[in-house]
């Protein structure tokens, strides 16, 4: 019989390798033993003793919550998501890392992409598109149609917002990050105080607008991504 039991490959900093069941709901993971997942080697005590964050199963699905100070990592289909007081679900080929360790989630329950191509009728075509540029030097965002680029006049809340994001992916290796409420609160109104996650919401629906004003074809809820409760993805291109 095949064993469908979903498991972490759990990859200490010394090198070692186990592999860990996930036979109950719920795991708390932390430094000290007391955690159902002890992970005791920690030379710069970057775990939390109790409890640094939870492994729960919700309705077949399980989900990383972070309790922690220091935060974690989850990296999700090459996307990195930097954790901190929140959540978001995992996938088979997920991979947590908390300090030092790094653990890999596996499920065999999830269904398997196919890998064969189909044979019948060849490729069709990829239509030349334009596509949405966001140089944070010139704090503009442009949209570039056969080799021109045209920019966008945008508001400065607005300006400021994509600005954080672009950085934030070019501080990523060019790759598309979450980027936090708070942290988008932050880098738009600094030290101001009554502004909140609705705020950010109205500037992303502005965003969106825009880019479906520019580029009627184009998705803008996959250009701007809501990551729930968490916060927004910006995935155009991004240069310095």
């Amino acid at each position: 019989m095949i064993n469908l039991i979903p498991y972490l490959i759990i990859h200490s900093p010394s090198g070692q390798q186990n592999t860990f069941e996930l036979r109950d709901i719920s795991y708390s993971i932390g430094r000290l033993p007391e955690n159902q997942i002890a992970l005791t080697e920690d030379p710069d005590h970057q775990i939390t003793r109790i409890k640094h964050c939870t492994l729960t199963r919700n309705k077949g699905q399980w989900i990383i919550s972070d309790h922690s100070t220091n935060g974690t990592q989850v990296q999700v289909d090459q996307t990195l998501y930097d954790l901190h007081q929140s959540e978001i679900a995992r996938q088979s080929g997920t991979v947590i890392q908390i300090g030092p360790w790094r653990l890999t989630f596996h499920d065999p329950n999830t269904t398997r992409k196919s890998q064969r191509q189909p044979q019948s009728s060849p490729p069709l075509p990829v239509p030349s598109e334009g596509k949405f540029i966001y140089k944070i030097a010139h704090a503009t965002l442009y949209y570039q149609s056969t080799g021109q680029r045209q920019p966008i006049d945008c508001r400065p809340q607005v300006n400021q917002m994509l600005t954080y994001m672009a950085q934030r992916n070019l501080d990523n290796q060019g790759e598309p990050i979450v980027c936090h409420y708070q942290d988008l609160i932050e880098a738009i109104w600094q030290n101001e105080e009554n502004h909140n996650s609705l705020e950010i919401n109205g500037l992303a629906r502005e965003i969106r607008k825009i880019l479906q004003q520019y580029s009627p074809e184009t998705d803008p809820n996959h250009s701007l991504k809501t990551i729930r409760r968490l916060g927004y993805l910006l995935n155009i291109s991004c240069e310095w």
